[in-house]
């Protein structure tokens, strides 16, 4: 399966995957899956206009993913007041210790089982 951005630039796609060739081929690994990371494969805005985030947080948002998009800075320059306060926020009103998680051992199990398997393969 393989699924790819409308818009995503063709020459962008085969250097990704000339890179993931380049790995398999120099580390001896093969890849079966490899996902985007970041806001664009996040759907960060469709998240900020499901949340109770305010019109100017959102706009923020797409305003500085509009320019990371053409500039590909990444880190370096200086995140937005609006989006600072909107995230300082939201990390406030986490709670700090999540309770248990009655599953975690049986998930760690099966995620140990399913490692194990696809290595031997």
């Amino acid at each position: 399966m393989r699924a790819i951005a409308k818009g995503m630039d063709p020459a962008i796609v085969r250097a990704v995957d000339a890179r993931l060739d380049g790995v398999e081929a120099s580390a001896g690994v093969r890849i079966p899956w490899a996902i985007e990371s970041g806001s664009r494969a996040w759907g960060f805005p469709s998240l900020l206009r499901q949340s109770e985030a305010a019109a100017d947080v959102q706009d923020a948002a797409a305003e500085l993913i509009a320019v990371k998009a053409v500039t590909r800075e990444m880190g370096e320059g200086t995140v937005p007041g609006v989006l600072d306060e909107y995230v300082a926020e939201i990390i406030a009103t986490a709670d700090p210790e999540p309770g248990p998680d009655p599953q975690l051992a049986r998930r760690r199990d099966r995620a140990e089982h399913w490692f194990r398997t696809e290595i031997a393969r």
